[in-house]
């Protein structure tokens, strides 16, 4: 199993993000990884990021994966427990998980990816 600070994960967790988001029902062009993550943050802003959130949600962490909940068009993460295991066992290189991990990987999963996708964009 690899660990989530590890080389290889970091890059295994941002090539999915960013395999993720598509901009084509938007009739937007994402083929870098710079243009799908400019739009991924302009769908953000104009969806979700309004004063009364960011009052109600101080935290960009919190505020993004709050938006992400809701399952927004912009990008194609799992949302189902079991796609969610799915994902992490991809993502980790393992073919099963203890039950307490699983446990914590649902109970963070998106405060994890909006994390994860704030970074990518800020490096």
């Amino acid at each position: 199993m690899l660990k989530t600070n590890s080389k290889k994960y970091l890059n295994n967790i941002q090539s999915y993000i960013l395999d993720s988001i598509d901009g084509t029902e938007y009739d937007i062009k994402t083929e870098t990884p710079t243009e799908k993550l400019e739009f991924l943050f302009d769908c953000f802003e104009v969806e979700f990021n309004y004063k009364n959130n960011q009052l109600r949600y101080p935290n960009l962490q919190d505020r993004f994966a709050n938006w992400l909940q809701g399952l927004p068009s912009a990008i194609n993460i799992p949302h189902q427990y079991n796609k969610i295991l799915e994902l992490s066992k991809n993502l980790l290189e393992v073919d099963t998980l203890s039950e307490e991990l699983e446990n914590k990987i649902i109970d963070n999963y998106w405060s994890f990816m909006a994390f994860h996708i704030i970074k990518l964009k800020n490096r």
